[in-house]
């Protein structure tokens, strides 16, 4: 079944317009492996084992928490600002169970360019890391994000083990939400309405990335963290 044709604009000169792909959406994929090798490990990280189950799970709770604290819904884009680590992993696929869109941006993207690339995309929550919010700052400050959820991306996240991730500073912005405290709510997620367009958009160095081409980024950060 050949991709909607809608990103062709964006896609680099000489690169084909057209690719088949399987018609499953991406969260279902994890789901699968939830289901089938639940004690597999997912990912490693560091001293942390994460089972297919446990980011299954950490991947339900944050899409519901996207849906009902933060009104994500589907086809709405929400940024994704991280280094490697597994709230990447999670958050990606928790916006894919959202059915909404992933807009990756590069970690060395500048705060001028993470705003070009929010107001390009129309999006109005982030997910990042404590290391990266400084960033984001400014479009905190002058309300274009209605809201961010924020991990300490130096370690695992609460599915894998609680603590706080925002700073003293932050503990009173309503619109600040900790990566654990979304894991912790342990909100479902909304059923999903189905179909299955490709529903990511990644800005690596300043260029925007072609929709087929972003999962790539997910296999290679899986391979990064030691997936088996």
């Amino acid at each position: 079944m050949p991709i909607p044709t809608r990103n062709c604009e964006h896609r680099p000169a000489g690169a084909a317009n057209q690719a088949e792909w399987s018609g499953r959406h991406l969260f279902s994929h994890l789901e699968a492996s939830a289901t089938a090798t639940p004690g597999g490990a997912a990912f490693r990280y560091r001293d942390q084992r994460i089972s297919y189950s446990e980011a299954h799970r950490a991947v339900l709770s944050l899409a519901g928490y996207l849906q009902q604290h933060l009104s994500v819904e589907r086809g709405d884009r929400v940024l994704l600002l991280m280094e490697d680590c597994p709230h990447f992993v999670i958050a990606w696929y928790a916006i894919q169970r959202c059915e909404a869109v992933v807009v990756a941006i590069s970690p060395a993207s500048s705060a001028e360019e993470i705003a070009r690339y929010a107001e390009d995309s129309g999006s109005r929550v982030l997910i990042t890391t404590r290391e990266m919010l400084g960033k984001a700052g400014a479009l905190l400050d002058s309300g274009s994000l209605a809201g961010c959820i924020v991990g300490a991306g130096n370690e695992s996240p609460a599915v894998v083990g609680g603590g706080r991730n925002a700073s003293r500073d932050d503990r009173f912005r309503t619109e600040i939400h900790e990566f654990s405290g979304a894991l912790a709510a342990g909100i479902a997620p909304t059923p999903m309405r189905g179909g299955c367009e490709p529903s990511a958009i990644g800005y690596a160095d300043g260029a925007r990335v072609a929709t087929g081409e972003v999962p790539q980024m997910i296999e290679r950060l899986l391979d990064a963290l030691g997936s088996e």
